[in-house]
């Protein structure tokens, strides 16, 4: 049989078929295989502290440390509930949210504050979160204790100019805020797209202030 020229047509016509179904199914099994990762890891802790240092979120000699992360459960619900592997593979390649980043931490040893920075595989800034001190103080008293809808507008213009949020696709879900023991006022603002969904779940967004400063700016998938 190794010998029938038509045994071997048919061996080849089965390898390039096999090959064509694999070059078609690989990017929606894998999606990561798909990912166009323009940002290094040293090109993400670089731009991380450029950054950190543009709004003052750390020290400068802070220490960073970065990795590449992946959201398993936006995953595990899209493949499982939400149209699939293939629904997930276009997640990872359209702008709504990015279940692949980069993450860098920047902190001191022994100092509570410190912040962590992410961006898309393709370098664009993707937010941020900042832990501070619950004795932390604004430098302004005032600040200690902003009104909700003065610290809104101070959230979504920091969002706006500093890290290019677009908030015309969302509307404003709820807000919430907690007082500290030092009097200081921390509010959490929570916005829904109406424009998109992924099944049931929604694409959200989580500004945070901590007195007088935006200290959290989250895209996120609330899953049901």
């Amino acid at each position: 049989m190794m010998r029938n020229r038509w045994f071997w047509i048919a061996f080849v016509l089965l390898a390039v078929t096999a090959a064509g179904f694999s070059a078609r199914l690989f990017p929606v099994a894998f999606p990561v295989l798909n990912l166009d990762i323009r940002m290094s890891r040293s090109d993400a802790i670089t731009a991380a502290k450029e950054i950190a240092a543009r709004d003052g979120l750390v020290p400068n000699d802070a220490i960073s440390a970065a990795r590449f992360e992946h959201d398993g459960s936006v995953q595990n619900y899209v493949e499982l509930e939400a149209g699939g592997a293939a629904a997930f593979a276009a997640m990872v390649r359209g702008p709504l949210y990015a279940p692949y980043h980069w993450a860098v931490r920047l902190f001191k040893p022994g100092e509570v504050t410190e912040a962590t920075v992410r961006f898309r595989p393709d370098g664009i800034p993707w937010g941020f979160s900042k832990k501070v001190a619950e004795a932390f103080v604004p430098a302004d008293p005032h600040g200690l204790s902003l009104e909700e809808a003065e610290a809104c507008a101070l959230a979504e213009a920091t969002a706006r100019r500093n890290w290019r949020v677009d908030l015309s696709p969302y509307r404003a879900l709820e807000a919430t805020k907690k007082r500290q023991v030092n009097g200081r006022i921390d509010h959490e603002f929570v916005y829904e797209r109406t424009d998109a969904q992924i099944g049931a779940a929604k694409y959200r967004l989580r500004l945070r202030v901590s007195g007088d400063e935006l200290t959290e700016v989250s895209p996120y998938v609330h899953i049901p």
